[in-house]
């Protein structure tokens, strides 16, 4: 089972795309910060990436700080589709928004029952795909 920063490397290195400004705020000094922010067509995203370990899969509890999770929050309030969170387990890769994630980091109910959100393990493609679909359909490209 591969760590966390093994799999948000080789996610980074998927993403990369001309056009797009990738920044990674992980650091280890910035405290509630997301992991990456992503800027494309005239809108940001925040993403905060997570490997599950098999015994917080079910059921789903994230790690993290409260700090996090309410800057998460924020960010999601301040455009309904600017701050998700990117879940990897053995069996899948999911995408989940804050608004379904508790304070204390419970997965509380995933609204997506035509699992448009839910990959493959290690499905980085998948999480490229969804991005790309997010930005071109929040905001209309600029001329």
């Amino acid at each position: 089972m591969k760590i966390e920063s093994e799999l948000q490397a080789e996610l980074l290195k998927v993403i990369d795309a001309p056009g797009w400004m990738t920044f990674k705020h992980s650091d280890g000094l910035t405290s509630g910060v997301p992991d990456i922010s992503r800027t494309a067509y005239g809108f940001t995203s925040w993403w905060e990436l997570k490997r599950l370990a098999p015994e917080h899969v079910y059921p789903m509890k994230l790690s993290g700080t409260e700090l996090q999770r309410i800057n998460m929050r924020q960010l999601s309030l301040s455009s309904v589709q600017a701050a998700w969170y990117v879940v990897w387990t053995q069996e899948h890769t999911l995408i989940v928004h804050p608004s379904e994630v508790s304070i204390r980091g419970n997965v509380i109910l995933m609204r997506d029952p035509e699992k448009k959100r839910v990959f493959g393990p290690e499905d980085h493609e998948a999480v490229k795909l969804f991005m790309i679909d997010l930005h071109t359909q929040v905001l209309p490209r600029r001329q």
